[in-house]
């Protein structure tokens, strides 16, 4: 609610003219270096994290892959998918992965609550009473 009211008055499109507005350009180039640092180093960690179940899947199939092999075809079918398609291709490719993990998300909640309610008692148990 801070932020919000400020963009507008100034007409701002971005935190980065914020900053450099509130604090200097130093900052405003600061904000700008860490994000893109922190950005090339997420991008890294997700590439080999993508790398490790592939060569486990290739390893179980019999193929010999490297993570370096691997981690080349991912960013070159990447360069490739946004090459054709440019930004919509990235579009549409994030909202699949978004409804996929969407749906993932409500089969686990699902199963959960299945899972407990059936197993851990929460749902009422009904014990047949002796008669006397």
């Amino acid at each position: 609610m801070y932020l919000l009211p400020r963009y507008y008055d100034r007409q701002l499109v971005t935190t980065y003219e914020f900053l450099g507005i509130r604090y200097g350009d130093a900052m405003r180039a600061a904000a700008s270096a860490t994000f893109l640092v922190t950005r090339l180093l997420a991008d890294g960690v997700r590439l080999v994290a993508s790398a490790i179940p592939i060569k486990v899947i290739a390893i179980s199939a019999g193929v010999q892959l490297g993570y370096f092999e691997i981690i080349f075809v991912l960013v070159t079918v990447t360069v490739f998918y946004t090459y054709l398609g440019g930004i919509r291709a990235v579009v549409w490719i994030d909202a699949a992965v978004h409804s996929a993990d969407r749906g993932h998300r409500r089969c686990g909640i699902f199963a959960g609550v299945a899972w407990h309610g059936s197993a851990h008692g929460a749902a009422p148990a009904r014990v047949p009473v002796p008669a006397r």
